[in-house]
C-alpha cells in the first residue's frame, strides 16, 4: 500500500495540471488522495506533537527565505517566463487565485507532513523513498513553468529538505516543527509567485 501511496501526487499532478489544465483539480486530487491513504495508514494526528525552540529557529529562517530567493532568481534564470499567463492557463486568476493561495498555505503543509513524514515516514538516517518521491513530484509541477533540468535541481534540493524535516520529526518526537516550517516555506513561496505574476 505504501508503494502505491508514493505515486499519489504524480497521478494528481499529471491529471490536474497536464491533462485538465487546472490548478484546483491538481491540488484537490492530491489532497483527496493523501487523505484517503492517511485514513488507511495513520499519521495526521502526529502533526500536533514534537516541539523544540532551537530546532524551530534553525529551520524557520531558511524556510522563509525560499520566497525571496525565488523572487530574485526566477527573472534571472528563466527571463522568458510569463508566470501570470501560466497561472491563468491553469484557471488561477482573480479571486480563484487568492483563495488558492490561502488554501495552499494553510492546508497543504499539514497534509504533506502527515503524509510524507508521518504515514510514509521513517527513522532511517539515510535518504528514503519518501524523501525521493516527495522531491520528485515537484518536477511534474515545475515542468509546466520552467525547463525540466531546473525542475530536477529544485527536486534535489527538496529531497534534502524532506530528509531534514524527517530527521527533525524523529528527534523532536512529532511533526509540529516540520509542519510549521513547511507552512512558512509555502507561504513565502506562494507570496513570491504572486508578486512575480503581478509585478513582473
Amino acid at each position: 500500500m505504501k508503494l502505491v501511496a508514493l505515486t499519489v501526487p504524480y497521478v494528481a499532478v499529471l491529471i490536474g495540471v497536464h491533462v485538465l489544465k487546472s490548478g484546483w483539480a491538481a491540488i484537490l486530487l492530491y489532497h483527496a488522495g493523501m487523505l484517503a491513504f492517511l485514513f488507511a495508514l495513520g499519521g495526521l494526528g502526529f502533526c500536533g506533537r514534537g516541539w523544540g525552540a532551537r530546532a524551530f529557529a534553525l529551520l524557520v529562517v531558511p524556510c522563509l527565505l525560499g520566497g525571496p530567493a525565488l523572487f530574485v532568481l526566477v527573472p534571472i534564470v528563466v527571463p522568458s517566463l510569463d508566470l501570470a499567463a501560466a497561472l491563468d492557463s491553469l484557471g488561477l486568476r482573480g479571486a480563484s487565485w487568492l483563495v488558492f493561495m490561502v488554501y495552499y498555505t494553510i492546508v497543504n503543509p499539514w497534509l504533506e507532513e502527515g503524509y510524507w513524514r508521518g504515514a510514509l515516514g521513517s527513522s532511517s538516517s539515510s535518504i528514503t523513498a519518501s524523501d525521493v518521491f516527495f522531491g520528485g513530484y515537484h518536477v511534474l509541477v515545475l515542468a509546466y513553468f520552467i525547463p525540466w533540468y531546473l525542475g530536477l535541481l529544485v527536486a534535489a534540493l527538496l529531497m534534502g529538505v524532506a530528509w531534514v524535516w524527517r530527521k527533525v520529526a524523529t528527534r523532536c518526537g512529532g511533526l509540529l516543527i516540520p509542519a510549521l516550517t513547511h507552512l512558512a516555506a509555502d507561504a513565502s513561496v506562494i507570496l513570491a509567485v504572486h508578486a512575480l505574476a503581478r509585478w513582473r
